[in-house]
């Protein structure tokens, strides 16, 4: 039976095998920054988006009245602008009321789930 050969650099100039020796670990360090950044990169930027949306949503809240005993909303244009940051990009959006009845917005969007019931 013959042993399998096994992968030798000493075949290799000093300079060469140098270069192979560290190049391996420094593109091993490389993809694992590059990783880690990308990662982080994602988290700010959905911090930043959280953030958005809660402003717009605090936004639309303060427009939500009583009006004739009926809840009643005016959406402000700059709310719908908050959440659109592309031209091309559409906000949808639906109100309901504490009994769960449909008030105003996009009836097609799913309705709220169950509310735990109360302890």
């Amino acid at each position: 039976m013959t042993a399998l050969p096994r992968f030798r650099l000493a075949h290799l100039s000093l300079y060469r095998r140098l270069t192979v020796l560290l190049l391996c670990p420094l593109a091993l360090v490389a993809a694992l920054i590059l990783g880690q950044s990308w990662f982080a990169s994602r988290a700010a930027a959905d911090r930043a988006f959280d953030r958005l949306l809660d402003a717009a949503s605090l936004s639309i809240a303060e427009q939500v009245r009583w009006q004739q005993s009926r809840l009643w909303m005016d959406l402000p244009p700059s709310a719908l602008e908050m959440l659109a940051t592309d031209a091309e990009e559409r906000v949808f959006y639906a109100l309901y009321d504490a009994q769960g009845r449909f008030v105003t917005g996009n009836r097609t969007l799913p309705e709220l789930p169950p509310r735990p019931a109360a302890r």
